[in-house]
């Protein structure tokens, strides 16, 4: 599960607060990197209007879907990324996965992962 109750925050407020926890055996971390030339002020990203190809099925969501290719593109997903990020490129029929993933964001299955950009002239990785 990638969105799980044990993080390490980067920049901890009073509203983001979260408890200790320790590594234990066979765990698995996955991390987060977000990095801006722009000042600590003006370091968190702001979501930008390009569109956002990659997404995570959210698991404790149900609908059934309407539209044939919506019904085909979130059973690849169900098979081959049940709990893990995926992007839409690696779908072939890729005007199927778009009419897919837009019922399926309508429809609170999937979770977007938006792209995040700073103020012009500033970069971000």
């Amino acid at each position: 599960m990638i969105d799980g109750n044990e993080v390490i925050i980067n920049c901890e407020k009073e509203q983001q607060r979260v408890e200790d926890w320790e590594f234990a055996p066979g765990d698995v971390i996955h991390l987060d990197i977000y990095t801006t030339t722009a000042d600590e002020e003006n370091s968190m990203g702001k979501e930008a209007e390009m569109r956002t190809t990659v997404f995570k099925r959210e698991m404790d969501q149900q609908y059934n879907l309407k539209s044939k290719h919506a019904r085909a593109f979130f059973s690849i997903v169900n098979n081959k990324y049940p709990t893990l990020p995926f992007s839409i490129r690696g779908f072939e029929d890729t005007t199927g996965a778009k009419v897919g993933v837009k019922e399926c964001l309508n429809h609170d299955l999937l979770m977007a992962y938006p792209v995040l950009s700073q103020k012009l002239g500033e970069y971000v990785a």
